[in-house]
């Protein structure tokens, strides 16, 4: 029959062991050493058993094992999770966007602070109270001049506060859209390598997870819709459009002039607008177009009411030496930000219509004007201008509530659904070293078969044939 040295065969089964375990080992000292990293998915050697080649005599083998090689080493991650994460990180980018910068127009819109336009208008109609029991005192009416350019200043002051806060936002806005744009092109930059690992068999594990963390970071900014093609490349679309291609980035950019002069965000040179769905450009966007513009209208509102109606029955009314002026008491040009006292009333504040009939003692017109504050004169005449006021900042107060609600929610969703993923793509120490013992141990099997197959080899060569020497 035919000798079969199977010695041999007994080596080379010991060595793919010894070498397959140590590539095992080198995995999970891998996962050890990036336990804290950020971002790094656990990883695992898929070991598979080899089988044997059919002799080139064509005899079948009657046992046919070659030993154990690494399949390929698995990035432990779930995609369906990856999606869930991103969902949620988008919602609550928005919601953070959001309720930042309510918080900030809270501030200054807040109508209990000292500079705030009530506590100004009120102690403009104490003023005009004043002047109706004392129209002969100069005085009083330095001091209602006064107060009426203190109004002016507050409205002025809120109006172009908000206008920065407005401005702020615009830049954060190009800031995010700049920070969209570098991670678009990181992206593709790693789908070419990776393209090209997979196309030379190898494992670009770590390159990976660093698009995977890039996605995430995206997914802050504006949702993503991702897809990843067999050869490896990741396709991520925008609101319906590839933002990144396998080696192409379609990049966002500003069309010069949308509503109230800020920039829009469009789709590269085509122009045509994006409009996220969720994510912190979508928060962002939404201050700046609706909610800020719309206090602001508010304000201007407001303004333009109490110039008209003051003015009406300023006009009507005779200054101290009992002339009919005719005279407006406050300016405004397009806004409250335009807003003044007639420069004349300032100079000489004896000009001030307090008379109804012409005689100095009389204060009949102050009264009028100071009546305007209880008159319905706004929301199509059903609020006085104190229910408008505390209804504008009433109505930022839910804003902000809700605000807050929904970004306390979706950070608890975020939280959990990155626990789970832990779970899932997380090194755990403890089973790192129950894996470390097993490859060892298997390892160390391996070793002590290579040196009894040795041993055998030499039993053979060594000791066979003595006898005919």
């Amino acid at each position: 029959g035919e000798m079969r040295l199977s010695g041999f065969r007994g080596i080379e089964i010991g060595k793919s062991a010894v070498s397959a375990h140590q590539l095992a080992l080198e995995v999970v000292a891998q996962n050890v050493a990036n336990a804290n990293a950020p971002g790094y998915s656990r990883q695992v050697a898929k070991l598979k058993p080899l089988d044997a080649q059919a002799s080139p005599w064509g005899t079948v083998e009657k046992f046919s094992g070659r030993g154990v090689d690494v399949e390929r080493v698995i990035r432990l991650r779930d995609a369906f999770l990856d999606k869930q994460i991103r969902q949620e990180t988008s919602a609550f980018g928005e919601a953070s966007a959001k309720l930042n910068n309510l918080n900030q127009i809270q501030v200054v819109m807040d109508e209990l602070s000292d500079t705030g336009i009530r506590a100004r208008l009120d102690e403009f109609w104490d003023s005009l109270h004043e002047l109706s029991l004392y129209p002969e005192s100069l005085s009083v009416r330095g001091a209602l001049v006064q107060r009426a350019l203190a109004l002016c200043e507050a409205f002025k002051h809120t109006v172009n506060w908000l206008g920065q806060l407005q401005q702020n936002v615009s830049e954060e806005i190009e800031a995010s859209v700049s920070r969209i744009n570098d991670i678009g092109r990181q992206i593709k930059e790693l789908n070419e390598q990776i393209v090209r690992a997979k196309a030379r068999s190898e494992t670009p594990n770590t390159l990976e997870d660093k698009r995977d963390s890039l996605i995430d970071e995206m997914a802050e900014l504006v949702p993503v819709d991702v897809t990843t093609l067999p050869e490896g490349a990741t396709i991520v679309k925008v609101a319906g459009v590839p933002l990144v291609e396998t080696d192409f980035v379609r990049e966002l950019s500003f069309s010069k002039a949308g509503p109230g002069g800020f920039p829009i965000v469009t789709w590269g040179i085509e122009e045509n607008p994006l409009q996220p769905v969720a994510g912190r450009l979508k928060g962002l966007l939404e201050v700046r177009d609706q909610a800020i513009t719309s206090y602001i209208e508010n304000l201007n509102e407001l303004a333009r009411s109490i110039v008209a109606e003051v003015n009406a029955v300023h006009r009507e009314g005779f200054a101290l030496d009992g002339t009919t002026t005719g005279l407006d008491l406050f300016t405004i040009g397009t806004g409250a930000a335009e807003m003044g006292v007639v420069q004349d009333i300032v100079q000489n504040p004896s000009l001030l219509a307090a008379s109804r009939n012409g005689t100095p003692g009389d204060g009949s017109n102050a009264i009028r004007m100071a009546a305007l504050k209880q008159d319905k004169l706004m929301a199509g005449g059903s609020a006085t201008w104190d229910d408008f006021i505390r209804s504008v900042t009433a109505r930022l107060g839910i804003e902000t509530q809700e605000a807050k609600r929904v970004c306390d929610n979706q950070e608890l969703l975020v939280k959990d659904l990155e626990n789970r993923r832990q779970s899932v793509s997380g090194v755990s120490i403890d089973e790192e070293a129950t894996e470390m013992i097993k490859l060892q141990h298997a390892y160390a099997a391996a070793a002590r078969l290579i040196t009894t197959c040795d041993e055998l080899l030499d039993v053979l060569i060594n000791r066979t044939g003595v006898v005919g020497r």
